[in-house]
């Protein structure tokens, strides 16, 4: 037995532990789960008092209501962290404490970087591979278009195919403390 992987907890077995950080999606967050079970999420998006346009923070937290629903008929204990999700830097510091959080407590941990914009789907793929963790992309079949009814059932993207890609890691390897403290002091 390979006791790396399949070591028993204080707690009893693993937790499967997902980070979904959070635009105006539905389907991108939720589809995975109808193939694979996981035991929590954190869903990451602005908080509502984020000093943003109150127009997309409202819609923001539509979607956001909607994906911890969903999440919670299928089992899945959700929490919901604010993020500035428009600064890539507070995303890297808070994805990155989540992953480190959750692989000290032995619970294994994926991250989706589909249900997301550009920029913090940059910032998730580093904290996911610099920690390595699984990260994932789920494939839309289709778009909603015009901000009607299917965005507001699915979403920006429609899936109706589940098609999961797990990425390959690239490592990326982090500075030792000694030459941190030392970049430190040249700024």
């Amino acid at each position: 037995m390979n006791t790396m992987n399949n070591q028993l907890l204080t707690g009893g077995l693993r937790d499967v532990v997902h980070i979904i950080p959070l635009g105006h999606e539905i389907d991108r967050a939720v589809a995975p789960f109808t193939k694979n079970k996981a035991d929590r999420a954190y869903i990451l998006a602005i908080p509502p008092d984020g000093g943003l346009d109150p127009g997309m923070v409202k819609k923001q937290h539509y979607f956001v209501g909607r994906v911890t629903g969903r999440l919670q008929e299928l089992g899945i204990a959700v929490t919901f962290v604010p993020v500035a999700m428009f600064d890539i830097l507070d995303v890297l510091k808070v994805v990155s404490f989540l992953i480190r959080t959750e692989k000290e407590a032995g619970n294994a941990v994926y991250v989706n970087m589909s249900s997301c914009g550009r920029k913090t789907s940059v910032a998730v793929t580093l904290a996911a591979m610099v920690h390595e963790v699984p990260l994932y992309y789920v494939s839309a079949d289709r778009y909603a278009t015009g901000g009607g009814e299917e965005e507001c059932e699915h979403g920006l993207s429609i899936v109706e195919n589940v098609r999961t890609e797990v990425f390959q890691r690239f490592r990326i390897m982090m500075p030792k403390p000694e030459n941190v403290m030392l970049l430190v002091e040249l700024l």
